[in-house]
């Protein structure tokens, strides 16, 4: 990202506005806004004619209630990119082609303070450390070699024949607390800048299976350090019941957010005026965890609400097989492996690539191809193509009561609201 900042005759505002974009390209958080007015109603009133026009276009904006159902848009003006060429401009001599290097709004500064100024620079430039990471993804697993049906059926082998592995950084394997300390700690350390970890799986009976959940409450138990993260993000895409909430350090830690797909966890209404980030729950049923619906459900509610809070670091626990038995027949069994690595793909923008995911070992089990999309994706290679999905006319439903909920804390949602009926010409 390159950032341009073009200042004016206020050096000072130009100053402040260097430091702050430089503190939040080095991973500060920007400091907080005193609260502002809200937008004229001529402004608002453009963002939703905006919202109107675009939302046929762009599907993060397809879920805005119109005012006057089934009326056509009349405008038929047409926007140049780029502007044309033959344009001439006015103001030919207020452009002059070189400037002066002091100008007149700018005092002289004295010798002995620019030479403070170039020895503190210079300080700056020694002491600044880039967030570069020896390796663009680590690998931890117990094992991976599994019985299915009677059959055996490696994922390493699958994942090796794909030539995945080769570009995984593997991390030593302990006990179940030190796994996901490994984890972590490399991603906070910049040896990689994701990681996944495959929890260890067993045949039905075997009790000494490692639960996602529970390395999910590790995770956010082992953060509780003084790891210099400021905002951690818990993405959930579970369609089981998701238990650890309760009992976790994250339900109580100011610093986390906590979005889930899935389950019945609920937030009242008194509680959604708090300060501190509170849970956001999409309550999807079973049968609404097709692509479509969790593509919706990302770009209409996760993306907005997760950019806004901006996370340091980005926890997602992925568990999207059926709570019913893995070969039973029936709609939307599980997420096809393209959804998952588009899932992933949206998520990388966060955090500048700090990811943490756990799959569970059901997953691990029962979709390998989805396993190995995730490391594909997260190694930097494309997704794969995701044909058209549409979400259920209930998941649309269920979006916009989430959205209508959590609009007073988030900003990013305060636009759902109805959008106005064209004007009418004279």
């Amino acid at each position: 990202m390159l950032t341009t900042l073009q200042g004016g005759y206020c050096l000072k505002t130009l100053a402040e506005g260097a430091a702050l974009s430089l503190r939040a390209l080095l991973g500060d958080p920007p400091p907080n806004i005193d609260p502002i007015s809200q937008p004229k109603a001529s402004v608002l009133e453009s963002v939703l004619n905006v919202l109107k026009l675009q939302r046929g276009i762009h599907t993060s904006l397809a879920y805005q209630d119109i005012l006057t159902e089934g009326h056509q848009n009349t405008h038929t003006w047409q926007s140049y990119s780029p502007p044309q060429s033959k344009v001439k401009l006015r103001t030919k001599d207020n452009q002059p082609s070189s400037f002066p290097l002091l100008q007149e709004c700018c005092d002289d500064v004295p010798e002995a303070t620019q030479a403070a100024i170039t020895k503190e620079m210079e300080r700056l430039e020694r002491d600044t450390v880039i967030a570069s990471t020896q390796h663009r993804l680590g690998l931890l697993h117990y094992r991976l070699n599994e019985v299915t049906n009677g059959k055996a059926d490696s994922l390493e082998e699958m994942l090796s024949q794909r030539g995945l592995l080769s570009g995984c950084h593997k991390l030593s394997t302990g006990s179940q607390r030190s796994e996901i300390a490994t984890a972590v700690g490399a991603i906070l350390a910049n040896t990689v800048q994701s990681c996944v970890v495959l929890p260890s799986t067993s045949n039905p009976g075997d009790t000494s299976s490692t639960d996602g959940q529970d390395l999910l409450k590790s995770a956010a138990a082992y953060l509780q350090g003084d790891f210099h993260v400021k905002r951690i993000l818990y993405l959930l895409i579970a369609r089981r019941n998701q238990t650890w909430l309760s009992s976790s350090p994250a339900e109580k830690d100011i610093r986390s957010l906590v979005i889930s797909l899935g389950g019945s966890s609920e937030v009242d209404d008194e509680q959604i005026s708090k300060s501190r980030p509170l849970p956001v729950s999409i309550p999807l049923e079973q049968d609404q965890f097709q692509d479509g619906d969790i593509i919706a459900a990302i770009h209409q509610v996760v993306l907005p609400i997760a950019y806004e809070f901006g996370p340091d670091l980005v926890v997602v626990y992925l568990d999207p097989v059926s709570a019913q038995p893995p070969h039973t027949e029936g709609p939307g069994v599980s997420l096809s492996a393209g959804c998952v690595g588009h899932l992933l793909t949206l998520i990388q923008g966060l955090a500048r690539g700090r990811l943490l995911l756990i799959v569970s070992p059901e997953a691990a089990v029962q979709q390998p191809d989805a396993v190995a999309e995730c490391l594909s994706v997260l190694q930097g290679r494309l997704c794969q193509v995701l044909p058209p999905c549409l979400p259920q006319k209930r998941t649309v439903e269920l979006i916009k009561t989430v959205q209508d909920r959590q609009k007073a804390v988030w900003k990013t949602l305060q636009f759902r609201e109805k959008l106005p009926a064209p004007r009418g010409t004279s």
